[in-house]
């Protein structure tokens, strides 16, 4: 079950985009993953409307696996639900958020208008195994939006290509105080490593059940409980150890192939690190309590090393309860997407109607580096 999915067409084409946006970040990556990626842009209602209207800007990062964009249209969601998982998902379809409940919300002043957009950080590379998910869709490893002499310039391409393209190209807040970073698994780690890099860039970050380090990950047996409940004990078994072993592949490819280089990728280690790391940013940190993946110790232990820093910390482990139970660590991340748009924006600057745009000061450092 994976968090993104299918091209968002709907009704409001004008407001749902997906330009191809060039990266120059990327360009020569050692991979030859293509450096023009489709870039996922969500206008709100009245955007053409009021041309001297500026807004705040909710960058969502993907999980591991897939292409963006995570947050869809209803049309999308239903076009790429796979038939078993229709009756398990009726319930939890209306929790996830899609583009029509943000218009909704907004329309209603229950959230104030935003633009959202959804970078890609696959990697382009199939599956170790050429394993599809239960949509029938390839699996596609990820570059945990890190920059690495072995896969190419992510964090360079998220945090400056995207939001420079954004800023020049859309009536955005072009400041710290107008931009957050969203990210569930693979895109957590993305937003906590824009955070520590570059915390002059955004105000507000939300980590949804963050991958924080790698080197646990070796020892982990990983289990499904869908796939367990769908595929039965031994084929749901055989699954997770392949997935696991792209995934730790892509580890070798993006940090090295060495313990060395998986420690220097920790976020805790980091964030100790790196001069200002996380100053001023205000961060949400949540995991269910029985993360199949491991992340929930992880977790903990980051966000006491951050409290050990002075640096604050909202933590929340969760229960999974119901239809989280189906897999605690996407179900949990899907459940707590809307919540985290609501965080981000309560500490975000709102709309202006006499704001500039620009893209940092003369003499900013170039966002990246590092990871």
């Amino acid at each position: 079950m994976r968090l993104s999915r299918g091209r968002s067409r709907a009704p409001a084409e004008g407001r749902y985009l997906h330009p191809l946006v060039p990266g120059p970040s990327l360009q020569g990556n050692p991979l030859g993953s293509p450096a023009e990626r489709e870039l996922h842009v969500y206008l709100p209602p009245g955007y053409d409307q009021e041309p001297g209207r500026r807004y705040p800007v909710l960058y969502f990062l993907h999980g591991y696996g897939a292409l963006p964009p995570t947050i869809v249209c209803l049309q999308a969601i239903k076009a790429i639900v796979p038939r078993p998982l229709r009756p398990l998902v009726s319930g939890l379809a209306r929790r996830i958020p899609t583009l029509e409940t943000l218009d909704a919300l907004i329309l209603s002043g229950e959230l104030p208008p935003f633009l959202l957009v959804q970078p890609d950080g696959s990697l382009h590379r199939p599956h170790l195994h050429a394993a599809r998910g239960l949509d029938g869709e390839l699996f596609w490893k990820g570059s945990f939006f890190a920059d690495s002499p072995r896969t190419g310039s992510y964090a360079q391409y998220v945090l400056g290509d995207v939001v420079d393209h954004v800023d020049r190209t859309y009536r955005t807040l072009a400041s710290r105080e107008g931009r957050a970073l969203i990210g569930g698994s693979m895109g957590g780690y993305g937003v906590l490593l824009g955070g520590i890099l570059h915390p002059e860039r955004f105000a507000v970050l939300a980590a949804l059940s963050p991958v924080i380090g790698f080197l646990e990950m070796r020892e982990l047996v990983l289990l499904r409980p869908y796939y367990r409940l769908l595929l039965g004990a031994a084929a749901a078994a055989a699954r997770g150890r392949e997935d696991l072993e792209d995934i730790l592949e892509t580890c070798d490819w993006v940090f090295g192939a060495d313990r060395e280089g998986w420690g220097g990728a920790d976020l805790g280690g980091m964030a100790a690190r790196t001069p200002g790391a996380l100053r001023g940013v205000r961060l949400l940190v949540n995991c269910a309590e029985d993360d199949e993946f491991g992340l929930t110790g992880p977790c903990r232990r980051f966000a006491e090393r951050l409290e050990g820093l002075g640096l604050p910390c909202e933590l929340e482990i969760y229960a999974a309860r119901g239809l989280n139970r189906l897999s605690p660590h996407a179900v949990g991340i899907a459940g707590r997407i809307l919540p985290a748009i609501r965080f981000c924006l309560g500490g975000m600057a709102g709309d202006s109607t006499g704001a500039t745009t620009g893209g940092p000061p003369p003499g900013a450092p170039r966002p990246g580096s590092g990871g």
